[in-house]
């Protein structure tokens, strides 16, 4: 217990030092595979949709089982980024909750897997996945300190989510104002018939708005 004690202290001052979501996601990996024995991991991220996709990967073998969970709509990975349900094996071959992705990832070399689900503020995150290639490596004591790990870089990957959202959002509304303004200038409009130009410009040529306006700006001609 004084070694994780310890672990998690170092765990959570890397965290306040990380740059990014990348740079968040990084640290995690590293001190759940080395607090808790992994042989190697990953994280599933949940994108709009649905959509999966492993960032990461502290071994190549971690896209591979990972994509076959993807593949087959089954796994670990697969539970716990979209339901939120963490999940440890010891013989993933012989596991009757995933009866085709088992088989795959134990044909894979992989033997163990523990799976933490990652949400924060209401945001799903995806999944911590950890993989052994021996038998019996996580026990259920294992998953709440990966749901420790995990919960932490959670609250800060949904927060850094949140304000990427933010940036991005206030970039496209300069962006589109820059335009207006040029538009307003050049032909004499208001600020609701420039918008409308854009818009316009942007439907007939199945261009998003903001890209319109960014080439606008850019190369100051006029579509």
């Amino acid at each position: 217990m004084n070694d994780f004690v310890e672990t998690f202290a170092e765990f959570a001052s890397a965290l306040t030092d990380a740059q990014d979501f990348d740079d968040t996601a990084d640290h995690l990996i590293r001190y759940a595979v080395d607090s808790l024995g992994a042989s190697f991991g990953g994280i599933t991220l949940i994108h709009t949709k649905g959509r999966l996709e492993t960032t990461g990967a502290t071994d190549p073998m971690v896209e591979k089982v990972d994509l076959a969970q993807y593949e087959l709509g089954e796994g670990p990975c697969v539970d716990a980024a979209t339901d939120l349900r963490s999940s440890v094996s010891g013989s993933v071959g012989h596991d009757g909750r995933w009866p085709r992705w088992g088989p795959a990832a134990e044909a894979l070399g992989v033997r163990s897997v523990l799976s933490a689900d990652m949400h924060g503020r209401d945001r799903r995150i995806g999944a911590l996945n950890l993989y052994s290639t021996s038998e019996d490596v996580f026990m259920r004591e294992s998953v709440e300190i990966a749901k420790v790990l995990a919960d932490q870089s959670a609250a800060v990957m949904a927060a850094m989510r949140a304000e990427e959202g933010m940036r991005a959002a206030l970039e496209t509304r300069t962006v589109i104002g820059q335009a207006q303004g040029m538009l307003m200038e050049r032909f004499g409009l208001d600020a609701s018939q420039a918008f409308s130009v854009l818009r316009r410009f942007s439907q007939d040529n199945n261009i998003r708005l903001v890209d319109v306006a960014g080439q606008l700006v850019s190369t100051r001609a006029i579509p």
